[in-house]
């Protein structure tokens, strides 16, 4: 087993120990200054890792941004040459997926097409009602 991933944090290998962690050359804001803005978000994730809480102006901030974007900052994705070649090296039978982010929508269909992997879909409760409708960006 594989995974992709994109979180602030490093990902828990209790259960799968081969990760790809997508970066700007697979996946960037489509804002200006997004590169320093991801930055300044791993950073204040970071320092709340392991304590009771994030700082208490850090965890305002985030609270401001998540009411501003909504549930999404638009992104563009693409196949950078080190992840075609990491999933070259692992050969996947197939992708399996939550169908979350438009961002990760897009990926695994970049996926599929490039390697012709069949796509199991794993569904979670109503997610379509919820996904993508508040914030700036939620109308599109």
């Amino acid at each position: 087993m594989a995974a992709l991933h994109s979180e602030v944090l490093p990902p828990e290998t209790s259960v799968c120990e081969r990760y790809f962690e997508l970066g700007r050359d697979e996946v960037s804001l489509a804002l200006p200054f997004a590169n320093a803005a991801r930055s300044w978000l791993r950073s204040i994730a970071a320092e709340g890792n392991g304590r009771s809480g994030v700082r208490s102006g850090a965890s305002r901030s985030l609270r401001w941004i998540g009411s501003l974007v909504g549930d999404g900052i638009p992104e563009r994705v693409r196949l950078s040459a080190s992840l075609i070649e990491w999933v070259e090296a692992f050969r996947p039978h197939v992708l399996y997926t939550l169908l979350g982010s438009l961002t990760y929508m897009r990926l695994v269909k970049l996926l599929r097409d490039r390697f012709d992997i069949p796509v199991i879909i794993h569904m979670m409760d109503d997610w379509p009602a919820h996904r993508h409708r508040r914030g700036v960006f939620g109308p599109w």
